[in-house]
Order: C-alpha cells, then structure tokens, then sequence
C-alpha cells in the first residue's frame, strides 16, 4: 500500500476501521507525518463544513490518534485551536469520549508552549469543563536520555545498597566479598 493509497483510505467514515491503512501509516510514520498535518490543516480550514456535515471528511481523526501516538509535537497547536472552537467542537472531532483522550493528546503532542495552555485555563469564555480538564493535567516536558541514565544508575545503587543490608540483616556482617558479590551480579 503506498502513501496515497493510505491516505485516501484515511480521508472518509468507512464502516469498517481501515485497519490495514492504520497499520501502514504506523509503519511509514515519516512518511505519514506531514500527511497526517495536512489532514489537520483541513480540518482546521474546513472545519465548519465539517461539524455542520457539508463536508464528509474524517480523517482528523485518525491524524490527531496517529499524530499522538507519534508523539508529533506539530500538532500540538491544532489541538489548541480545536478547543478555543468550543466543547462541541471538540466533542465532534475528537468524539463523545473526549475526556478520556484530551489530556493524553495534549501531553503526547505537548510542544514545550506552556503559554498556550494557560490561556486556555485563563480564558472564562472557554468551557469550565475542557478547562478543569487540563488544569488537572499541567503537562511536563519529558526527561532527557542523560537524566533517564542517571536515573537508572540511582535505582543500580539503591539495589546495590539494598541487597547488601539485607545480607548484612541476615548474618549481622557483610565481608568485603560480600559486596564486590553483589556489585558484580547487578551490573
């Protein structure tokens, strides 16, 4: 199946899930990305005609769940202006399950904009509801890979550390070979 092959299985509400074209549009995700933005910046352009049923297209849903699986930052900013639409906006694009995956899509495509959020958590025109639900998820930037490595040597040494007290809890002493025992069996 080829990209436009894909897309154009993703565009319009078919009875069936497109199965084999969400699992092609996973499998070329570089490829789908700018494609899944495209779909995004339609709907944004179209929007109207689609939550007023004169344009059939649906494939923003299937690009903001893929968007966010992918973790793509650059639809970060379609989500935010889905919910300065309004509620029924949002309940319409996104579905009728909308608070279960607001917050998810937001932290999944969150773009380092904080200033986006807090206008929305701000903004008293904006319903209470989609408010309170990202005021209860404040969304963090995710740790570096230099930070997730010094995390695991922390949690290396804690278990070094616990396993010797627990020899040393079970004999009342540790030996030198004790330890360099347990050093070694946990690195």
């Amino acid at each position: 199946m080829e990209i436009k092959e894909i897309v154009k299985e993703l565009e319009y509400y078919n009875e069936e899930l497109p199965k084999e074209a969400l699992e092609k549009a996973i499998e070329y995700k570089e490829e789908m990305i700018p494609e899944l933005l495209k779909m995004l910046e339609y709907t944004k352009e179209n929007l109207e005609n689609i939550f007023n049923e004169k344009d059939e297209f649906y494939g923003y849903i299937y690009a903001f769940f893929l968007l966010a699986e992918f973790k793509e930052k650059r639809a970060f900013p379609y989500l935010i202006d889905l919910i300065n639409k309004g509620e029924e906006y949002v309940e319409y694009i996104i579905g009728d399950d909308y608070p279960d995956y607001l917050h998810r899509l937001l932290a999944s495509c969150y773009n380092g904009d904080d200033k986006l959020l807090f206008d929305i958590i701000e903004d008293k025109k904006c319903n209470e509801f989609i408010r309170s639900l990202i005021k209860g998820y404040i969304i963090k930037e995710q740790p570096t890979e230099e930070i997730k490595f010094f995390q695991r040597e922390i949690y290396g040494i804690a278990n070094n550390i616990n396993q010797i007290a627990r020899i040393s809890n079970s004999r009342y002493s540790t030996s030198n070979d004790d330890y360099s025992y347990t050093c070694k069996r946990n690195k």
